[in-house]
């Protein structure tokens, strides 16, 4: 009686793995799939179908078919791309040398892709992350650049405080706020009208 007990049991988990294994099969080959293009390192554009992800999962990765049909697909991290557009959403890669968006080994910076938002006086990008004190909470992360300019992330009060005052030390009055921390974290996009307003009203 109990050896057909253990077979039973053996039978029930064979059979339930088997469900869930071609279960993620179907999964993978139902996978939403639109059209956009990648562009390498050496700058080529290359059109095709890009998978599609969920925010955080955007910022790490991109799985490329050159063909809707094609059964393969490639695998390419923010290190093997320099942008990428899936539909209408554009992302490039950004090396974090400041370790602001993700835990670095060793303090050596690492490579992921941000997501364009706002393309004016200043490019605003976002880093999207999963917050390890909250279950299926998204962690967002701005990044800003000026023309001409290495983007640089608004994270941190001392990062702020230092190098973010630094990067808009050419309009002094906002970098002075920045150090004296009158903007508080959450206040990003007073800092980007801030800075567009004074930038076009120089140019006039």
């Amino acid at each position: 009686m109990k050896l057909r007990l253990h077979k039973l049991s053996f039978l029930f988990l064979f059979f339930s793995f088997f469900i869930c294994k071609v279960q993620a099969q179907l999964d993978v080959s139902g996978s939403d799939f639109l059209n956009g293009y990648i562009v390498t390192q050496e700058q080529d554009t290359i059109h095709g179908f890009l998978e599609l992800f969920d925010e955080i999962s955007s910022c790490q990765k991109v799985h490329f078919k050159e063909s809707r049909a094609d059964k393969n697909m490639s695998i390419y991290n923010a290190e093997d791309l320099l942008a990428y557009q899936r539909k209408d959403e554009v992302y490039v890669s950004y090396n974090d040398e400041y370790c602001l968006l993700k835990n670095c080994m060793n303090d050596e910076g690492h490579t992921v892709f941000i997501k364009l938002i706002d393309k004016d006086i200043l490019s605003v990008y976002m880093y999207a992350k999963d917050r390890s004190d909250h279950f299926y909470t998204v962690n967002y992360i701005p990044v800003v650049q000026k023309e001409g300019f290495d983007p640089i992330p608004y994270k941190g009060n001392l990062h702020i405080r230092k190098m973010v005052s630094s990067y808009f030390s050419d309009y002094p009055e906002l970098a002075n706020k920045l150090r004296e921390k009158e903007y508080k974290n959450q206040e990003f996009d007073l800092v980007v009208n801030d800075y567009t307003t004074w930038a076009k009203s120089s140019i006039e």
